[in-house]
């Protein structure tokens, strides 16, 4: 029988039912800060898709295979090992938008780093510091205002 690929609404259905019953293992700060990552990831590929796009830009390196992020809380059920113990997707050319983006931002890999053991993550991301939601919403705003003044002094209204 072939198999069926899922359709993201029921993957997402699924991910969410885990996230409710399949973390029972951990404690809950962790389990609070785990569920906040993934809500926000989903807000961010949803409605701030610019600062999906900055933040991939800024992101190095590549997956280092460990299948910690299809981890954090449960088990993904889509996540496979071959026969050398390797992790990979099942479903990785139809993966949730939610899985194709992380890690994100250092949120993400200190949500990682909860469940990790001192493995480390195989991508480079920038710091708190030199990169976050807010400080791309400003970088945003000002590049705007600039755009805006500019256009003024261009307009024949100025002249």
């Amino acid at each position: 029988m072939p198999s069926v690929v899922k359709q993201p609404a029921q993957i997402f259905a699924i991910h969410c039912y885990n996230l409710i019953f399949g973390m029972k293992h951990l404690d809950a700060r962790t389990r609070f800060l785990l569920v906040k990552g993934k809500i926000r990831r989903l807000f961010y590929t949803t409605f701030h898709k610019d600062y999906v796009e900055h933040c991939l830009n800024l992101r190095k390196s590549g997956c280092g295979r460990s299948g910690i992020c299809c981890r954090l809380g449960y088990t993904c059920p889509n996540l496979g090992h071959t026969d050398n113990n390797l992790p990979y997707c099942k479903i990785h050319e139809h993966r949730p938008q939610n899985c194709r983006i992380f890690p994100l931002d250092w949120e993400d890999i200190r949500d990682r780093d909860l469940i990790a053991n001192g493995e480390p993550c195989g991508y480079s991301i920038p710091s708190r510091e030199e990169n976050s939601f807010h400080k791309f919403r400003k970088i945003k705003k000002q590049l705007k205002l600039q755009k805006g003044l500019g256009n003024k002094q261009n307009s024949p209204a100025s002249m």
